[in-house]
């Protein structure tokens, strides 16, 4: 009985080492070791995309039971952050996947060892509890890997689909250079992923598309090239100006969000005869702040009945060779 204890804690003293080294080593090895497209962490055919855990391991079962040790820098494995889904938080995910079965595999071979130095059937019994305690951390960090790589496969689809159409609007286009700002830049370069090179396209406020290329590119600016100017072919022929009656509470938002997107190039609010909502200085005291929201639709002055603002014709609503640089145009109160 005192050589089996001697035994075991020698056991224990050299599998304890073992896993401290491997720990260490885990932690703070090269980055490179842990790329995920390399060879040893790529699917196996055996594995039909994560079927083979599921069917034979009935992996989904328990793989929430297990204890979760917490990646480098603090990054959780715990579940995935749905509200976080870009390129950079899926490839560092993939990472700590990858450290995670670096360590249990380099863990797991300790059992050799074991099995060899010790007495049989002690040897056995124990290198089956090393991989008891390890392996089922293999398995479940390749499981993950797959799913994790199924999603970057598809957000990569869908970041490429944005850069073929991705789009910006600005005020106005002087000269042959854009300096793009704010979040505009922070979209490019962190979201789209964008690099020197790439093209997107520009609209202004006068209907005109501009062809760009990155010349440079950093979360705070993006300096683009204009390389092409043409007439945007996204805009309607018919220009259509709305006149809408004030809504009550919050609606105006919505109204001119889904005016916009039905194609009416000018919307102008009126205050009707039997319009409910009447700005005063009062509302400047709501703390939802709608008087603010109401004044940057520059409401035209008008009589206390304020039925129509001048320019608006008083019989019938003919379409008005006024309206539009195109010459076609029509009014439409609401």
């Amino acid at each position: 009985m005192k050589n089996f204890w001697e035994i075991l804690l020698y056991n224990i003293a050299f599998v304890g080492a073992w896993h401290v080294v491997a720990f260490v080593l885990c932690v703070y090895g090269s980055p490179s070791w842990f790329d995920f497209r390399r060879k040893r962490y790529q699917m196996f055919k055996w594995e039909k995309n994560g079927k083979w855990y599921v069917k034979y391991l009935k992996i989904k079962l328990w793989k929430d039971l297990v204890p979760t040790h917490v990646g480098k820098q603090g990054f959780s494995k715990d579940h995935l952050d749905t509200e976080d889904l870009s390129i950079h938080y899926l490839d560092a995910f993939l990472l700590e996947t990858c450290r995670g079965e670096w360590d249990h595999s380099l863990c797991a071979f300790c059992a050799v060892p074991v099995v060899i130095f010790n007495p049989f059937p002690l040897g056995l019994i124990f290198g089956f509890l090393i991989l008891l305690g390890n392996l089922p951390f293999v398995a479940i960090q390749r499981y993950n890997r797959i799913r994790l790589l199924t999603l970057r496969k598809r957000r990569v689809r869908e970041m490429e689909r944005c850069k073929v159409n991705a789009r910006f609007f600005v005020e106005s286009v002087s000269g042959g250079q854009v300096i793009l700002t704010g979040p505009d830049a922070a979209h490019m370069c962190r979201s789209l992923r964008m690099k020197p090179g790439d093209t997107v396209t520009l609209c202004d406020t006068q209907g005109f598309d501009y062809q760009c290329v990155v010349q440079r590119l950093s979360p705070e600016e993006a300096a683009l090239t204009i390389i092409d100017k043409h007439q945007c072919e996204n805009e309607p022929s018919l220009s259509v100006i709305l006149y809408q009656g004030l809504p009550k509470g919050e609606k105006m938002d919505w109204i001119v969000q889904k005016a916009v997107e039905l194609g009416v190039s000018q919307i102008v609010p009126v205050r009707m005869e039997r319009c409910v909502s009447r700005p005063d200085g009062k509302a400047s005291q709501k703390k939802d702040g709608s008087l603010a929201k109401k004044s940057r639709w520059k409401l035209p002055s008008s009589a206390d009945g304020g039925i129509l603002p001048p320019g608006l014709p008083s019989r019938g609503f003919s379409p008005s060779t006024d309206s539009g640089s195109s010459g076609r145009g029509i009014f439409i109160l609401l």
